[in-house]
């Protein structure tokens, strides 16, 4: 009997390996129609979620492309319909209430129509955009700071909780489940936010800056330049 992969499988692989592709996948864009263009991505999108949309694939990138390529087509109108501008309505707050209410029906009942959810996320990202509330809530100031870290977290939240349910895991209220989750989640969580975004603004935001590589070079130079004096005048 085959070795099912584990949900759990981390999908750093997955990311790597679009980052590595996507100056290809990026030269759809060289199509000047945009509705061939448009058509090129759905097709793909359709093809790689019913053929490898599977457990099979989904620790590789051919398994979860079509996420990447809705992401494309989004971007796609982002900046050739909307002009970086799109005008908002109050009607998509209530697409967005559908479109999550569906994607969480998919999700918990395993009513996985493959070609369905990368389409339903598309959808949900459109009326962030341009839903009156929605777009609101998205940019947040909390929630954009801890969306840009995001992926920190998504790299050491699972080290920082297992380091951290050592000594909460003994903390209890009671005999409830339900009770004891919730404060596990207060206790945890937090942590977990405030350990990655010193992890971020240390390791990351540095190297954000597109001058980087001078700027460490000069810091270097600075280091030695302190170092030196210091064993003079030592």
């Amino acid at each position: 009997m085959a070795r099912r992969a584990p949900l759990t499988e981390w999908h750093g692989e997955v990311e790597v390996q679009f980052y590595l592709l996507a100056p290809f996948l990026c030269c759809v864009f060289l199509i000047g129609n945009k509705w061939i263009r448009r058509s090129l991505i759905v097709a793909g999108i359709l093809i790689f979620s019913y053929f490898f949309g599977t457990r099979e694939y989904h620790i590789f990138l051919l398994g979860e492309i079509q996420y990447f390529l809705a992401g494309l087509l989004l971007a796609d109108v982002f900046l050739v319909e909307w002009k970086k501008v799109p005008a908002s309505g109050k009607w998509f707050d209530l697409v967005g209430i559908i479109v999550l209410a569906v994607m969480w029906f998919v999700v918990t009942n395993r009513f996985y129509i493959k070609p369905l959810l990368p389409f339903l996320i598309l959808i949900a990202y459109i009326a962030a955009f341009r839903g009156v509330f929605w777009n609101r809530l998205t940019r947040n100031r909390w929630l954009v700071v801890i969306g840009g870290m995001c992926y920190t977290i998504y790299l050491y939240h699972f080290q920082f909780i297992a380091l951290l349910a050592r000594t909460t895991a003994n903390l209890r209220i009671g005999q409830s489940y339900a009770l004891n989750c919730f404060l596990q989640i207060a206790l945890v969580v937090p942590l977990v936010v405030i350990a990655s975004a010193f992890l971020f603004a240390s390791l990351e935001r540095p190297f954000m800056v597109r001058n980087w590589p001078s700027k460490l070079v000069k810091s270097i130079k600075a280091v030695f330049a302190f170092s030196g004096l210091s064993a003079k005048g030592g």
